[in-house]
């Protein structure tokens, strides 16, 4: 069979339908990939006509969005041979990203001439790339400079800087739901070398107890890599690193792990390169001690972190009136995140955010007022940050809002079911709610639609009812009510799950005159 040619927004856009077992729309994978969603629709339309030769298809589902569907068996074989497909450097975005680790691997930079062979492009085609991938860095990594004098383009940086976006670049095309480890991107680096690396940290991290996230660890193995390969092509550290005093606690893991991997691959690792490996595990493990007080933090983080928190949440109760003083976990969380966070910025540690579209359409409220903490970091630290940052506070907001509604309603909340229907259909109908439910709700009943003063007895948050209120029981519909059928359908979930939202919300926000969407503009 003839090889298929995918450009990498397709391989990336495969690999996010595979990640998901259910129906995803194509607005959140627009927003994944910060396309529009028109073009979404041209790249399923195209990798059909590819999947359609292996039996599998894209399935449009109306109203609802897109899924993946393979034949079994297939599935890793077939995802396997796509994607290890070169690059066709079709798209703008490949070969911006193609011109970016080109210049990244070269300190001399490259003719115009050369460039334009190697990628069989025009000129016309190369020069807005260029200004494209300008304005790119500009926007992302203000630490590189790309130069461009007469026919002659190069990036200016410091080595550090080059492995730091290096890394980040190909752990971000790591496939994490293949066993094959699929690269998107093209990348001089060998895959024995990086399995051999991983295998090495991941061994001592788990022996040593230390905890580190799937995606950390990664990131991890493609630094130590990526500095491997730099070293062995004659590209030592040009700048001379410190260490944090908090880092030395992982230094003996650090030194076994560098010492096997010399071993293994015959590759000298000097007492610099070794502290930039150091900095690197431990601004990307997790927090050694179960952290719970305030306490607990105040012997682990600075003052800044302490100070810098307190003003984050105080910003938010002044401009939007709800208060998260009462979580101390959120408090401790906050700080911790905060301290890690300088840290990460300082030596320029990037990390992206694979929640924000998430956030930022289904979390709106949340997301905005995770903004303010842009103030206060940059008051404490005069530090700048991106919305990728700023979006994991929202995380810790939902996190806390979520614990204070489990709190607020421990045994779930309250919810009277309201039916007309006989015995047996009304208590199958309810083990069905319940089921479905399990301990989101604390379901009340069933009553018979004529048991009045045992239902506001009962003082639920929902009512749930086979018939209309409005027709039986006008002194009830006051409490938020959804009427039911015998069997739930998918337009009754929504509501449900809209009225359950509402109701958590209502422990920490007021009541609008409007829904808070109207608030912010599109």
């Amino acid at each position: 069979m003839e090889q298929e040619v995918l450009h990498g927004r397709q391989k990336q856009l495969l690999i996010l339908l595979r990640s998901q077992p259910r129906v995803v729309t194509s607005q959140y994978l627009a927003n994944r990939l910060e396309v529009s969603d028109r073009t979404v629709r041209n790249d399923v339309q195209a990798l059909n006509g590819i999947l359609s030769r292996y039996g599998a298809k894209i399935e449009t589902i109306r109203g609802k969005g897109l899924m993946l569907h393979m034949p079994e068996n297939e599935v890793s074989p077939m995802l396997h041979d796509l994607l290890r497909t070169p690059d066709s450097l079709q798209s703008r975005e490949d070969r911006a990203n193609y011109l970016l680790v080109k210049l990244l691997l070269s300190n001399t930079g490259f003719q115009l001439g050369e460039l334009e062979d190697e990628m069989f492009v025009s000129r016309t085609t190369l020069e807005n790339d260029i200004r494209f991938l300008r304005k790119l860095v500009t926007v992302r990594r203000p630490h590189l400079y790309l130069n461009r004098k007469d026919n002659r383009i190069s990036i200016e940086t410091s080595e550090w800087n080059r492995r730091l976006v290096l890394t980040k670049i190909f752990s971000e095309s790591w496939d994490y739901h293949s066993r094959e480890g699929v690269f998107l991107q093209n990348t001089p680096i060998c895959s024995d070398t990086l399995q051999t690396v991983l295998d090495l940290a991941k061994n001592l991290i788990r022996s040593n107890n230390i905890k580190m996230d799937d995606y950390d660890l990664i990131a991890l193995a493609f630094t130590i890599t990526v500095a491997e390969f730099r070293i062995r092509t004659g590209h030592p550290l040009d700048t001379q690193l410190e260490t944090v005093e908090a880092a030395e606690k992982v230094a003996p893991v650090v030194e076994r792990i560098m010492d096997d991997i010399e071993g293994t691959l015959h590759t000298t690792f000097d007492r610099n390169e070794r502290t930039g490996i150091l900095l690197s595990m431990f601004f990307r493990q997790n927090p050694p001690l179960v952290l719970r007080t305030r306490y607990d933090i105040a012997r682990l983080v600075d003052g800044n972190a302490l100070h810098a928190a307190d003003l984050f949440l105080q910003q938010v109760k002044d401009e939007y009136r709800v208060d998260f003083f009462h979580d101390q976990q959120l408090y401790v969380d906050l700080a911790y995140h905060i301290w890690r966070l300088e840290k990460r910025l300082r030596y320029s540690y990037e990390r992206r955010n694979s929640l924000l579209p998430t956030i930022k359409s289904r979390y709106v409220y949340f997301f905005e007022m995770a903004m303010t903490i842009r103030e206060s970091f940059q008051s404490v630290y005069g530090m700048t940050l991106s919305e990728d940052e700023w979006g994991y506070f929202a995380d810790l907001l939902i996190t806390s809002f979520n614990r204070t509604a489990d709190r607020h309603f421990p045994n779930g909340i309250p919810v009277a079911f309201l039916s007309h229907l006989g015995r047996s259909d009304r208590e199958m109908l309810a083990s069905q709610i319940r089921s479905i439910y399990s301990n989101t709700i604390h379901l009340l009943g069933p009553f018979s639609i004529y048991e009045k003063e045992p239902v506001m007895e009962a003082n639920p948050r929902i009512i749930l009812s086979t018939v209309r209120l409005e027709t039986v029981r006008e002194e009830l519909v006051n409490i938020p009510h959804l009427t039911i059928p015998a069997l739930f359908s998918g337009d009754v979930f929504l509501r449900m799950n809209e009225l359950l939202q509402e109701c958590r919300q209502s422990i920490l926000f007021r009541k609008l005159p409007v829904a808070m969407e109207h608030y912010f503009c599109p």
